[in-house]
């Protein structure tokens, strides 16, 4: 690791075990990953147990915008990382077919070349939903996306520590307060 990735890591844990909201948190992480990856775009993508998005979080983006980018992003790049439980890199989306039409007017400026890179959110052995994030090859033009990839899955992983700790108290928040109610 670069001393800036250590870096990044020791901010982003600091956030990530603050009290605030999940949704807070994950978005206060987009902002603090901005700021050390210079993304494009960056959104934290949250699953239920059906598979449906359950909680969608941008970074720059409120809450809308998050989704509207969401909404745009091909179906099947999403479940790519959800279902393989492995990171997908797109080089240059505008010249990728594999996904579908790519739809980059949220990412920044029309005549940049973007790059996608996903990595899955676990929560122990299962994939929970996705970071991503999108980069502009006008400021990288010769972008090498493994550093970049081997940094999101351990932002991912204390992600996905967070969520978990965070549904296991509201799962017994909500056991208490029944029980309160049953008195």
């Amino acid at each position: 690791l670069f001393r800036s990735d250590i870096h990044g890591i020791y901010e982003i844990s600091k956030i990530l075990c603050g009290p605030d909201s999940l949704p807070h948190i994950l978005q206060s992480t987009l902002g603090v990953l901005d700021s050390f990856m210079d993304m494009s775009m960056g959104l934290v993508v949250l699953l239920d147990r059906v598979g449906e998005p359950e909680l969608v979080v941008g970074g720059r983006l409120g809450s809308t915008s998050a989704q509207r980018c969401f909404d745009a992003l091909p179906e099947r790049a999403l479940g790519q990382i959800v279902v393989t439980d492995v990171p997908l890199v797109v080089d240059d989306v505008a010249a990728d077919a594999t996904f579908g039409d790519w739809d980059t007017s949220l990412w920044g400026p029309a005549d940049h070349r973007f790059t996608f890179i996903g990595v899955p959110i676990r929560d122990r052995d299962q994939a929970i939903g996705a970071l991503i994030i999108a980069r502009s090859w006008q400021h990288y033009p010769t972008f090498e996306p493994d550093g970049d990839v081997r940094f999101l899955k351990m932002v991912a992983n204390l992600m996905g520590q967070t969520i978990r700790l965070h549904r296991l108290l509201a799962r017994d928040r909500e056991r208490l307060l029944d029980d309160q109610r049953r008195l």
